[in-house]
């Protein structure tokens, strides 16, 4: 699992094979360290998630439940399994403002196109 902020209020993660608890509660860390400034636009690249853990499904979908219109204005996820599309479908349903995306390039062109505005967006504040 990795994350990083390319641009302000941009948070994004990238998770490879199965996510626990342990990674789960750092991408929630992460989070909240992000959108201590303002909130964020979260991108979420888990297309080669296989799956996680129930707690790890839990405190992700409580934290995105919670914090949704708050700290985080949206979340966009790429995924691939169909185990992970299941729960992220499900969360979707729940916690609102969650796109849900199953082609790379229309991901990453929306992603991008939000660093590009973000950055834009930066320099034009300094």
């Amino acid at each position: 699992m990795s994350h990083w902020c390319p641009a302000p209020g941009i948070y994004c993660t990238l998770v490879e094979g199965f996510l626990e608890i342990e990674a789960a509660r750092a991408i929630i860390s992460a989070s909240a360290v992000a959108s201590a400034e303002k909130p964020i636009i979260g991108y979420h690249d888990w297309a080669a998630m296989s799956g996680y853990t129930s707690e790890a499904r839990k405190v992700l979908m409580d934290y995105g439940s919670a914090e949704t219109g708050k700290s985080i204005v949206r979340s966009h996820v790429l995924i691939s399994s169909p185990v992970v599309a299941i729960g992220v479908n499900v969360a979707a349903t729940f916690v609102g403002g969650l796109t849900v995306y199953s082609n790379r390039s229309v991901f990453e062109g929306h992603r991008h196109r939000s660093i590009l505005n973000a950055t834009t967006a930066a320099g034009r504040e300094s």
